[in-house]
């Protein structure tokens, strides 16, 4: 990979990630924002990002992939019930 930035023709503020460059963009949406979700994420990485692939963007099915990876989502959704059993009775 080199130092050279690609950007959409259409859109010159909008950057063609290589590869390489994935799970970085993707990790600083995603950590730096509070675990957004997938849209929210999309919407926050579409900023300066291209992620359509008919234009060689970031793969929406990886960003999926990253945040199913992640958790996150599961845990913010979960109730105090579904935690009970994750957390250790410790006496008083």
């Amino acid at each position: 990979m080199g130092n050279e930035e690609i950007y959409l023709k259409e859109s010159p503020n909008v950057r063609i990630p290589y590869i390489e460059q994935w799970e970085d963009i993707v990790g600083n949406a995603h950590v730096r924002a509070s675990h957004l979700g997938l849209k929210e994420k999309i919407d926050k990485i579409k900023k300066g990002w291209s992620v359509d692939a008919r234009y060689h963007g970031l793969s929406k099915m990886y960003v999926k992939a990253y945040i199913d990876a992640c958790g996150c989502q599961k845990v913010q959704k979960a109730t105090p019930l579904d935690m009970q059993h994750h957390t250790r009775n410790i006496p008083s």
